[in-house]
């Protein structure tokens, strides 16, 4: 099976969710996992630091590049105050694409604050607006490994 974007997105390679999980593991451990809930206004948007050290950025909604800025800062200091690179992000999960769980996420892809390993969504959802193609071209341009959240064990590893 496709996914709904393929002919758009030829060269993105999928990664299985199983292989994510094998390469975060050899990361360094902290004493707890930490979920931080940032609010954008209209929604959250969450942070979470597992306890092996990686980072997630779950959903965004960002409304303007004053609240762009401000959710930067906010999320860098975080990871400083766990003593983790404030310039790193493992994952940026999307939970599903309806405008309020991804809202300018291009922006923070593009804005070069941090450097994203893994972009995370449903991609079999097909729920195709010009915002959410916009988003995605963001992402291809400055995101390598994009996760099908929808598929645990069924998508060959390409990490």
């Amino acid at each position: 099976t496709l996914f709904p974007y393929t002919t758009l997105f030829r060269s993105i390679d999928y990664i299985s969710i199983d292989s994510l999980s094998e390469n975060l593991s050899k990361i360094q451990s902290l004493e707890s996992a930490y979920v931080y809930c940032l609010n954008v206004g209209q929604g959250d948007s969450f942070l979470l630091i597992t306890s092996s050290g990686t980072t997630f950025i779950i959903d965004t909604n960002i409304y303007s590049n004053r609240q762009l800025d401000l959710y930067i800062n906010k999320i860098k200091d975080i990871l400083r105050k766990h003593s983790l690179p404030d310039n790193k992000i493992t994952g940026l999960l999307i939970t599903h694409k309806h405008i309020d769980h991804f809202r300018d996420s291009d922006m923070l892809i593009q804005s070069g604050s941090f450097d994203i390993k893994y972009l995370m969504m449903n991609f079999d959802y097909d729920h195709r607006t010009k915002a959410i193609d916009k988003f995605l071209i963001g992402a291809r341009n400055n995101i390598k490994s994009w996760v099908n959240i929808n598929h645990a064990s069924d998508r060959k590893s390409v990490v």
